[in-house]
């Protein structure tokens, strides 16, 4: 992830360049998602390593009865790159999608068993929220957070 980010920020100066010597706007848009596209993927893998390492040095301190002092920071850096990734997705969102972003990205009533958009959990970042939550209160089970109608999905209520 580091290597990645770095390789990016490296970068930014040609992509830029590039960016603002053409005049093809498909290529612009194209450009600058994939960018946003290859941040976000190494945010997450920061992201995971952080509460991991949170869950480590908990899990440790339970089994030794000692505390590291920089664990909440590693939960509160993972918070940290969530927000900046939630702006990140922000500025994608208002960049060029084919459909309206409350379509594909918002809650919303609709005709299938998901009143969300198929972007919804993305643009939330929902899972990197709820990995915090798992790691921070001990509940792992497969219905923490759970953002699914169960009953809906497999029919037994509209």
């Amino acid at each position: 992830a580091d290597a990645s980010l770095g390789n990016i920020a490296k970068h930014k100066a040609d992509v830029n360049g590039y960016l603002q010597s053409t005049n093809d706007t498909l290529k612009q848009l194209l450009l600058t998602e994939l960018v946003a596209g290859l941040q976000i993927t190494a945010m997450r893998a920061q992201h995971r390593a952080l509460t991991l390492d949170f869950l480590l040095d908990k899990r440790e301190a339970k089994l030794n009865g000692t505390a590291k002092n920089d664990s909440i920071y590693k939960l509160n850096k993972a918070t940290e790159l969530r927000e900046q990734g939630l702006q990140l997705i922000a500025q994608v969102e208002q960049t060029h999608y084919r459909y309206p972003i409350e379509l594909i990205a918002r809650k919303r009533k609709g005709q299938t068993a998901y009143h969300f958009g198929y972007l919804y959990l993305a643009s939330y970042l929902h899972f990197w929220e709820r990995e915090e939550y798992q790691v921070k209160n001990d509940r792992y089970g497969p219905f923490y957070k759970l953002v699914w109608n169960i009953p809906r999905i497999i029919g037994i209520i509209n």
